[in-house]
């Protein structure tokens, strides 16, 4: 029997290869973005601080509180430094965590986001966002909250300590099973579902 179905889907754009800085530097550009906001965690912060100093990219400033479930204290806090530092647009640079955050800040915002993943989650190619406050989680969907840019380099990745490697890994696997499933699936999601589970 055919099945029926409706495809309809948004995705960022993606940058994939060796992503410099000087890459970085052109795309927020591109985005009409001067003075980014670096969102990350404290892990994440170290890793960018050992980069060259002398590159052709510069943040406003540098964020690096973003937790698990992007609790909405931490998001008010980090939109408060945002603004503190004139802030025109937001560079997440982490695994979910840090782009949950640079989602929370970009939807309360309008300001673009750009995100680089160094983990295999996924949360940067989709439209939603889930938050939490007082204990309680509410998930958000909508199309703002889509990163405007993404910059995959798999030099990214290759430094994850072995248990969150292979934790990341599942999840990608769980996210691709659910999307098999899911109620408004189709066969050309279920043809990405299955190349990504191959794939990992």
């Amino acid at each position: 029997m055919l099945q029926s179905f409706t495809f309809d889907s948004a995705i960022p754009r993606v940058v994939f290869g060796v992503v410099g800085l000087d890459v970085l530097a052109a795309e927020t550009a591109s985005l009409g973005v001067c003075a980014p906001l670096l969102v990350t965690t404290r892990r994440g912060a170290a890793k960018w601080t050992s980069f060259p100093d002398s590159s052709p990219f510069a943040i406003a400033g540098l964020y690096d509180g973003a937790e698990v479930h992007t609790p909405v204290n931490v998001t008010e806090d980090a939109l408060r430094y945002a603004r503190s530092v004139r802030a025109d647009g937001f560079v997440s640079f982490g695994g979910g965590s840090s782009i949950g955050l640079g989602k929370a800040l970009s939807l309360r915002t309008g300001l673009p986001h750009l995100a680089i993943p160094t983990t295999y989650s996924g949360s940067e190619m989709t439209s939603i966002l889930g938050e939490t406050s007082q204990g309680k989680k509410q998930t958000h969907r909508n199309r703002a909250i889509l990163p405007a840019t993404v910059l995959y380099d798999v030099s990214n990745t290759r430094d994850l300590p072995t248990p969150v490697s292979v934790m990341s890994g599942l999840n990608a696997i769980a996210h691709a099973v659910e999307a098999m499933y899911a109620q408004n699936g189709s066969p050309l999601i279920s043809d990405i579902a299955e190349r990504a589970i191959s794939a990992m």
